[in-house]
């Protein structure tokens, strides 16, 4: 997970001397663009995630979240399932912000892997829903309100602005939620209370008949 850190932090280092330095414009051509728009490309839902832009404390933020919470996703999660999650949030981002786009209601572009990087979040406080996190260093809240908190706030993005920027941050979102109660633990968990349920089920058929031994049970 830290290689990756550093490969990012490289490869946005390479960005911003061909952006600035070069002067190349890679932006018209590599961000994600509204269908509708003159700059829209079909290659750009993909490469949209090698550029970040100008924003350097917005990627360095991205930075902190996969430097504090990859450890632990890549420690609590086997690789088939770190996978998974990957197409998951893919799919999620991409999807729901093509569909809106479809309709012709958002706006943009969006560009950038700092979507893809709040799952970190969503997945610790799926994980770990007692633990405390302090939000923005100071204020302590439940890591499980912070998972679900998050969906929250894309949601209330997404309406006040509708972009392909919050749309995608919503799909990462739900894309999350979805792998984690479909093939993640939360599905083991599901089974599991089913099977319970079954059992109790099957118990319940059973009659106890209320009595005691009596001299007819002794054997003479």
């Amino acid at each position: 997970m830290r290689r990756l850190f550093a490969g990012l932090l490289i490869l946005y280092a390479f960005e911003l001397g061909a952006r600035n330095i070069a002067g190349l414009g890679i932006d018209d051509a590599l961000w994600w663009f509204p269908a509708r728009a003159d700059t829209f490309h079909v290659w750009q839902p993909v490469t949209r995630y090698f550029v970040q832009g100008n924003d350097v404390v917005g990627v360095l933020l991205s930075c902190l979240v996969l430097y504090f919470f990859g450890p632990f996703i890549e420690g609590r999660f086997t690789g088939r399932q770190l996978a998974e999650i990957g197409g998951a949030v893919v799919l999620g981002g991409t999807g729901l912000a093509g569909l809106l786009d479809a309709f012709g209601i958002l706006a943009g572009p969006t560009m950038g892997w700092d979507s893809a990087v709040s799952t970190l979040i969503v997945l610790f406080g799926l994980a770990s829903p007692g633990a405390t996190i302090r939000l923005f260093f100071v204020l302590p809240i439940p890591a499980s309100t912070l998972a679900w908190g998050t969906g929250v706030v894309a949601g209330l993005f997404l309406l006040a602005s509708p972009t392909l920027a919050t749309a995608e941050y919503m799909g990462v979102w739900i894309g999350t939620i979805a792998w984690w109660f479909y093939r993640g633990p939360g599905a083991k968990r599901r089974a599991a209370a089913r099977a319970g349920r079954k059992v109790e089920r099957d118990l319940q058929r059973f009659q106890v008949l209320p009595g005691g031994r009596g001299d007819d049970d002794l054997v003479h």
